[in-house]
């Protein structure tokens, strides 16, 4: 049964804690997936239909300059993705139906490559094409990742990070 706010303020505490008990057994059941929400499920319904569709892989660049420190970078990223499980979900069926399955955290690497002998006269046009084609990649949303992040050396003093997410789990 669904509560409205003002329902769920006048329920008696013995009431309250008896409902938060069965919503508690309920996730313990059910481990480490959970069902999808409505937005999700049509962009899953959308990516079974045309799995190579790259239309809501999401590209985005972060210019970075002055002295980067690449480990702790690195680090930063490795707590966001091991603190916000979506970035560790993946989508897969369950008894018919499609579920979000959350995995374990694993250490992200982080890949660096190094540009700045190898950039054209314009450094930054050559940053869009590189993101374009990793936006261009078709995710796999059963086996994920759901994301792809790179950090471009452009110079001693000038980066790009680049990154691509799958709509799925970034909204």
């Amino acid at each position: 049964m669904m509560y409205s706010k003002e329902q769920l303020e006048s329920l008696p505490p013995e009431e309250k804690r008896a409902l938060l008990a069965r919503l508690l057994k309920s996730r313990m059941e059910m481990g480490n997936s959970y069902p999808l929400s409505l937005g999700q499920r049509g962009l899953w319904y959308l990516q079974q239909l045309e799995p190579a569709n790259t239309a809501y892989n999401i590209p985005l660049v972060f210019f970075l300059g002055g002295d980067v420190q690449i480990e702790a970078l690195r680090n930063s990223f490795n707590f966001i993705v091991q603190r916000h499980p979506v970035l560790r979900t993946v989508f897969t069926m369950k008894d018919g139906q499609p579920i979000q399955q959350v995995l374990p955290w694993t250490p992200i690497a982080l890949p660096i490559r190094l540009l700045q002998d190898q950039l054209e006269e314009n450094p930054d046009s050559q940053v869009m094409r590189l993101l374009y084609e990793q936006s261009r990649r078709p995710m796999d949303l059963e086996k994920g990742p759901l994301f792809w992040a790179e950090l471009l050396k452009l110079s001693e003093t000038r980066y790009a990070l680049l990154l691509t997410l799958h709509h799925i789990i970034f909204d």
